[in-house]
């Protein structure tokens, strides 16, 4: 078995495919085809207005009654290449009304005409008690437990197979590199598993759920836990988090059925990059996500690009203490060719979580005397960050501008900058209306 897992070329030399989210692109249904071979199936997003579904406004401006239209069509068109469609009621924050009078429901009238009318088949869903009145309603249909209700055990699986019928299972991040796990829930409970390979989620994040109910705070959410200074501040848990390179997707052999393409954030192009790369670069430890590259600080594993080979066979189903074990961190060190001083750097982003601003700008800027150092738009945003909460709006502005010119495309940066600038105007004309009173 592991030799034949040695010589695989090609995602279908391991019986896994692809699963892919749409990009409100009827472009990028063509190109599913294309790749049709390698593509199982299709994720869609619903028409939250028509299920009362509370995010609905934070979703991108789009036309709802279009997408309506879209969805019916892409349905009926992917059924004649044999490309499944699952529909995504995986939302945590479903208006309770929705389930406690699901005979009454727009949600209700909405799935009785895409099954009826376009041949829906397959529903990912969160909730136990809604996936259990669809089945009711129409017995037809295939449910997927969503990756959003955590079914991380054996006995979870279980208490929804006794609840409902369901058939398979899109595991949760924090199972994804989990092999022993993954293969009992296969073994005891014959359902099919899918799993979001390029998740970058923090398997041990504090707020795993609660984020999901906090869209129309999104704001808010950041400013109370910010994933990203926590991957800043520990760059070596990346090796534990949820992201499977292709190379280690063999591992996954008779495990799991689908590999699921998260797109969030990605352009149609960025996706379909890596549709090929998990489709036909088998041996690539590449972390093949040009978005992550600049939100995170230069030293972190997805910015340096590639996973160390002997990382993965170490870190799955380790259940060792990472305070404790240092094996992540020694790896990190050896491949990441940090600068010296950078320690100053860790403490700050350490410092930064923890909201202890003053300190987190003094840490910062050990780092940045030391000769050499390394300065990039992450470490200007941050600093920038601080600045605003210790309402030092000038020198915000100075980081934020710097965070800017070093990556144009990172829009919190540019949001911040032009909140900060409105902050220092505001103070200024403050400043000089008390001085003329």
């Amino acid at each position: 078995m592991q030799n034949n897992k040695e010589k695989s070329n090609s995602i279908l030399d391991t019986g896994i495919k692809l699963r892919v989210i749409y990009k409100n692109d009827l472009d990028f249904i063509k190109q599913i085809i294309v790749h049709k071979s390698f593509i199982d199936s299709v994720s869609l997003y619903p028409n939250p207005k028509k299920i009362f579904h509370r995010n609905y406004n934070k979703k991108p401006v789009i036309e709802w009654d279009r997408y309506d239209e879209d969805t019916q069509f892409i349905i009926r068109f992917l059924n004649q290449y044999n490309i499944k469609i699952y529909l995504l009621l995986d939302f945590t924050d479903l208006d309770p009304n929705t389930v406690e009078n699901y005979n009454d429901s727009g949600l209700r009238f909405y799935l009785k005409r895409l099954i009826n009318e376009s041949g829906l088949k397959k529903i990912t869903v969160f909730n136990l008690p809604l996936a259990a009145k669809i089945k009711n309603d129409f017995p037809e249909i295939s449910l997927e437990i969503s990756g959003n209700a955590v079914v991380d055990n054996v006995e979870k699986a279980r208490g929804w197979l006794e609840a409902v019928e369901v058939d398979s299972l899109c595991v949760p991040c924090r199972l994804n590199k989990k092999l022993k796990t993954l293969n009992q829930l296969k073994k005891k409970t014959n359902l099919k598993l899918s799993i979001i390979v390029n998740n970058c989620c923090l398997t041990n994040c504090p707020a795993e759920i609660s984020c999901k109910n906090l869209g129309p705070y999104l704001k808010e959410y950041f400013s109370f836990f910010d994933c990203r200074v926590a991957m800043a501040e520990k760059p070596w848990q990346a090796y534990r988090q949820g992201y499977i390179v292709p190379a280690n997707l063999k591992q996954y052999q008779g495990i799991i059925d689908t590999a699921v393409i998260d797109g969030e954030g990605m352009s149609v192009k960025e996706v379909m990059a890596q549709v090929v790369h998990y489709s036909q670069h088998m041996d690539s430890y590449e972390y093949c996500n040009a978005s992550l590259k600049g939100t995170l600080p230069f030293y972190h594993p997805y910015a340096i690009g590639e996973e160390p080979p002997e990382v993965f066979g170490r870190v799955s189903d380790c259940d060792s203490d990472c305070e404790s074990c240092h094996y992540c961190c020694n790896v990190w060190e050896q491949y990441s060719n940090a600068p010296d001083g950078i320690e100053h750097c860790l403490r700050g982003y350490s410092y930064l979580k923890r909201h202890d601003y003053k300190s987190a700008v003094l840490s910062f800027n050990e780092y940045m005397n030391i000769s050499g150092c390394r300065i990039d738009a992450n470490l200007c945003y941050n600093i920038g960050v601080c600045y605003k909460n210790l309402n030092e709006y000038d020198k915000a502005v100075q980081y934020f501008t710097k965070a800017v010119k070093l990556n144009p495309e990172y829009d919190r940066s540019r949001t911040e900058l032009e909140e900060v600038q409105k902050a220092s105007e505001q103070e200024k004309e403050q400043g000089t209306k008390n001085n003329k009173d």
